[in-house]
C-alpha cells in the first residue's frame, strides 16, 4: 500500500509546504466494527498512520529525512474519541505541522 500511494503522489507531482495542513478521508466498512457496532480502536490508530504518511509524502517530508539519513520515529501518540464512527460513514483525517525545532517535527 505505501509503494501504491509512494507511486501515486509521484505520478500526481503534489509537493506542499510543511506548514499547509492534509485532509486524508477514509470510510468506515463492515469489518472496521468493534461488538458495539462502531469502528474500533486500531482501524482508528491505523487511519492516523495512513493520514500522517500521506502528510508525509505530499510535502516531501519523508523524502529530506532520507536525504539527511534521519530517521522518523512516533515517540507519543494521543486519540480522543469524540464521536463514534459507525458503518459506512465517511471521516477525515487532518494533519497539520504543529511544531518545528532543530531536531524534531511535530505532527
Amino acid at each position: 500500500i505505501v509503494l501504491m500511494t509512494t507511486g501515486f503522489l509521484r505520478w500526481r507531482h503534489l509537493k506542499r509546504p510543511l506548514l499547509e495542513p492534509d485532509v486524508t478521508t477514509g470510510r468506515c466498512s463492515l469489518s472496521d466494527l468493534d461488538h458495539m457496532m462502531h469502528m474500533n480502536n486500531a482501524k482508528y490508530l491505523r487511519a492516523f498512520e495512513f493520514g500522517r504518511a500521506a502528510f508525509g509524502l505530499k510535502n516531501r517530508l519523508w523524502h529530506k529525512a532520507k536525504k539527511l539519513k534521519a530517521h522518523l520515529l512516533i515517540s507519543a501518540q494521543v486519540a480522543r474519541y469524540r464521536r463514534p464512527v459507525t458503518v459506512f460513514q465517511a471521516f477525515e483525517i487532518r494533519s497539520k505541522c504543529c511544531f518545528t525545532g532543530q531536531t524534531s517535527v511535530l505532527l
